[in-house]
């Protein structure tokens, strides 16, 4: 039965879990506990994203965009083995080493490689880097790069982003995450993406465990400061309104946002 979270009460602050960090075994089953259907964001196609599942657990079907993107996850014993781009035929392939995905390998419609997305992960198991690989004409280009780290608690703490500019990688941006809730996180799987870029679809992946409640957003001429409140339902974000204020560079008005999680 699907369930469209409309109203909710607010939950009270609670700590963000503990204060140390164990190593996490590899990942061994792809299925999803919490069954997003959909998220709604302020001023984007709707749905931003959706959802659907087998009876199991498994996400069958993503979209993207208002289905800019849609693709079909295919799974062997238990994890996912490829996701297909059903509007233009795409295939992205996914490579496991010691357990964790460590490149995507995507190729056209004719079979073509045209991207390899390739991950690497810190100590504690954690995904520490990702590149973003331009294959073409027997060349390969990283054009993008993210750093991750993390605190203590294996909570992100900040991101950092470079982009290729005229043949060098170059930061573009920061993001930093702070002021951590104690609720299910269930949208860190988005917070990477560009928004022509690919869906990279990581199940086992977390970024977050939790919700943070403040985002600083560094750039090399402005910067924004983002506070969030939410409210849940058992559990489980069901909005976040945020105030986007910028604090550099500029005197901008505040901007609001908006987000609505729906589950089954």
């Amino acid at each position: 039965m699907t369930v469209l979270i409309a109203t909710a009460c607010r939950k009270e602050d609670k700590p963000a879990g503990p204060a140390t960090e164990t190593p996490a075994p590899p990942p061994a089953d792809d299925r999803r506990t919490v069954r997003l259907r959909s998220i709604e964001e302020t001023g984007m196609p709707a749905p931003y994203y959706s959802f659907t599942y087998d009876p199991d657990g498994y996400v069958t079907d993503i979209s993207f965009a208002g289905g800019f993107f849609r693709y079909t996850v295919t799974y062997a014993q238990k994890r996912v083995t490829q996701v297909r781009n059903t509007p233009d035929g795409a295939l992205l392939q996914y490579h496991y080493s010691n357990g964790r995905v460590d490149a995507i390998h995507k190729t056209d419609s004719n079979g073509e490689p045209v991207w390899d997305y390739l991950f690497t992960y810190n100590t504690n198991g954690r995904l520490e880097t990702v590149r973003w690989v331009q294959l073409q004409a027997g060349s390969a280009a990283t054009v993008r790069r993210v750093e991750l780290t993390y605190d203590a608690a294996g909570e992100l703490s900040e991101w950092k982003d470079f982009h290729d500019i005229n043949g060098t990688l170059t930061w573009l941006r920061t993001f930093r995450y702070s002021n951590y809730d104690s609720a299910v996180n269930v949208d860190d799987f988005g917070l990477l993406k560009s928004f022509f870029e690919d869906v990279l679809f990581l199940p086992s992946v977390r970024l977050q465990q939790h919700n943070p409640r403040h985002v600083t957003l560094l750039g090399p001429v402005n910067d924004f400061g983002i506070d969030y409140t939410f409210t849940y339902a058992n559990g489980l974000p069901a909005t976040r309104d945020g105030i986007m204020r910028q604090t550099r560079g500029g005197t901008g008005a505040p901007i609001t946002l908006r987000s609505q999680y729906a589950y089954f």
